[in-house]
C-alpha cells in the first residue's frame, strides 16, 4: 500500500467514525483476491468513497472523474492514492479521451490491484440504482483479453437517514464472480474485445443484476426511512432487548419494498402516522432502534455518558469548529445526497485544521514533544466527543418522551406502533 493511501486510510477512519454512528459490512461470500473491480452504487456522494474504502481488501485503486485534480490540493490527494482521472463528456464540452484511462486501469489490475468504479457514471439522488454505463463492463472485458480474469466484487451502499448528522451505514457485498465466467455463459459473436458493442452490453446486463441485487430500490429517501423505520419497529417488537444491525433492517425494509402496490402502501402510510407520533414526542427516526432502552440498560448507558465526560470535554474544546459545522450541515435542511457528499468534505478539512493549528501552538510554545502530544489528543479525544454527544442527546430525548407519553398520548403511540407491525406482518406474510 502506498504511504498516501495509509494516510488516507487511517484519515478515513477517523473521518468515518465521526460522520457514522456505524458502517457494517455484510458479505455474501468470501472476499475477493488478486485483480479486482469493485462495482458500487453511488448515492451518497462523497460518503460512498469512504464506506468503499472501509469494505475493500485493500486501498482500491478509484476512478474518478478528472475535475477532481483540478480541485485545491485534490491532484496532490488523488495522485497520493492512485486514483485514475475519467473524463467525462459532459465536464469537457461533449468531447472526451478516456484511451489513458483504459490503459493505466488494465495495468493495476494485470499488477494485481484493486481499483474500483462507480458504473453508474454520477451520484444518483434517490437511493435507487440507475442505468449502467458500459465503462465497467469495457474495463473487465478488456482486462480479460489482456490476460486478467479479472474477479467482480458488486457492493450496494446503504444509508439509514443519510441526511443526519450520524447516520447508520451498511455496505452489502454481493458474492463475488470472475468475469470470464460471464464470458462464458453469453452467446455473442466477434473476438472477446471491449470493442464488441454486443458483448459490452450483455456484461453490462449482468453487472446491473449482480450490483441490483444488493442495492436500495426506493423512490425518494423519504421513503427508504419510512420503510426502515416501519422495519425497525418490526424487529423491536420481536427483541424488545438487544441491538438491532443495520443490516438486519435494510434487508427488511428491501423485503418491503418488494411487496405488493397495496401491502407496501399499507405500510408506508402506518410508518408515516407513527414517525408523526414521534416528532409529538421529540424523537426521531434515528431514535428508534435504541428507543427500548429503559430501566437497567437505561442506567448502563447514562453511567457510560458520565464516564465520557471529562474525555469529552477535551473533546469539544478541540474539536468544537468541525463538531459545530456538521451539526449545522445536518440542520440545514439540504437534499441527503447533497449532505452526504458536504459532510465528509467539511470533516476532511475542518478536523485536520484543528489538529494542525493545536500542533502549532505546541510548537510555538512548548516545542516538538508537546506538538506531538497534542496532535495526537485531536482525533483521539474526537471519537469521546461524539460519543458523549450522541448518548446524552438521546437520553434526553428519551427522557423527555417518557414525560410526554401519559395517557391518551401514550395510547396514540402505541396504537401507531401497533398498525405499522400489522402492516409489516401481512407485507412479509
Amino acid at each position: 500500500m502506498r504511504t498516501g493511501q495509509r494516510i488516507v486510510t487511517a484519515l478515513a477512519d477517523v473521518l468515518t467514525d465521526a460522520v457514522f454512528r456505524s458502517i457494517e459490512v455484510r458479505r455474501r461470500g468470501a472476499e475477493p483476491e488478486g485483480a479486482t473491480l469493485i462495482l458500487a452504487s453511488h448515492g451518497g456522494g462523497l460518503a460512498d468513497i469512504l464506506l468503499v474504502i472501509r469494505a475493500a481488501r485493500g486501498f482500491p485503486r478509484f476512478l474518478a472523474r478528472d475535475v477532481i485534480w483540478k480541485v485545491p490540493l485534490g491532484s496532490a490527494v488523488m495522485n497520493a492514492v492512485g486514483a485514475i482521472p475519467v473524463h467525462r463528456r459532459q465536464d469537457h464540452h461533449g468531447e472526451a479521451n478516456n484511451s489513458g484511462m483504459f490503459d493505466a486501469t488494465y495495468e493495476a489490475l494485470a499488477a494485481g490491484d484493486v481499483a474500483a468504479i462507480y458504473p453508474e457514471g454520477e451520484s444518483i439522488p434517490e437511493p435507487r440504482l440507475a442505468p449502467l454505463r458500459s465503462g465497467a463492463a469495457r474495463i473487465a472485458v478488456g482486462a480479460l483479453r489482456r490476460g486478467t480474469d479479472v474477479t467482480i466484487a458488486p457492493m450496494g451502499l446503504h444509508f439509514f437517514d443519510v441526511s443526519v448528522l450520524r447516520s447508520r451505514a451498511m455496505v452489502d457485498c454481493a458474492e463475488v464472480f470472475r468475469i470470464s465466467d460471464v464470458v462464458d455463459r453469453i452467446e455473442f459473436e466477434g473476438a472477446v474485445s471491449e470493442t464488441n458493442r454486443a458483448l459490452v452490453d450483455a456484461v453490462t446486463e449482468v453487472f446491473a443484476d449482480r450490483l441490483g441485487a444488493v442495492s436500495n430500490h426506493f423512490d425518494n429517501w423519504e421513503e427508504l426511512r419510512r420503510m426502515e423505520v416501519a422495519a425497525t419497529i418490526y424487529l423491536r417488537q420481536h427483541r424488545p432487548e438487544g441491538a438491532i444491525s443495520y443490516s438486519e433492517i435494510a434487508s427488511m425494509a428491501a423485503q418491503l419494498a418488494g411487496a405488493t402496490p397495496a401491502l407496501r402502501e399499507e405500510v408506508d402510510v402506518a410508518a408515516t402516522g407513527f414517525v408523526s407520533e414521534l416528532e409529538i414526542l421529540g424523537l426521531g427516526p434515528l431514535d428508534v432502534p435504541r428507543g427500548a432502552m429503559v430501566n437497567a440498560r437505561l442506567a448502563r448507558e447514562a453511567a457510560a455518558v458520565g464516564l465520557l465526560a471529562p474525555a469529552a470535554v477535551v473533546g469539544f474544546a478541540v474539536n468544537a469548529v468541525g463538531i459545530i459545522g456538521l451539526r449545522l450541515i445536518s440542520l440545514s435542511g439540504i437534499a441527503p445526497p447533497t449532505a452526504a457528499t458536504v459532510k465528509p468534505a467539511f470533516a476532511a478539512l475542518a478536523f485536520p485544521a484543528s489538529w494542525a493549528a493545536l500542533a502549532v501552538l505546541g510548537l510555538r510554545y512548548r516545542g516538538w514533544p508537546t506538538a506531538a502530544v497534542l496532535t495526537a489528543i485531536g482525533p483521539a479525544s474526537l471519537g469521546a466527543a461524539v460519543r458523549f454527544g450522541e448518548q446524552a442527546q438521546l437520553l434526553w430525548r428519551l427522557g423527555r418522551a417518557l414525560h410526554r407519553a401519559r395517557g391518551p398520548l401514550a395510547e396514540q403511540v402505541n396504537a401507531s406502533r401497533n398498525r405499522v407491525i400489522e402492516a409489516v406482518d401481512a407485507a412479509i406474510a
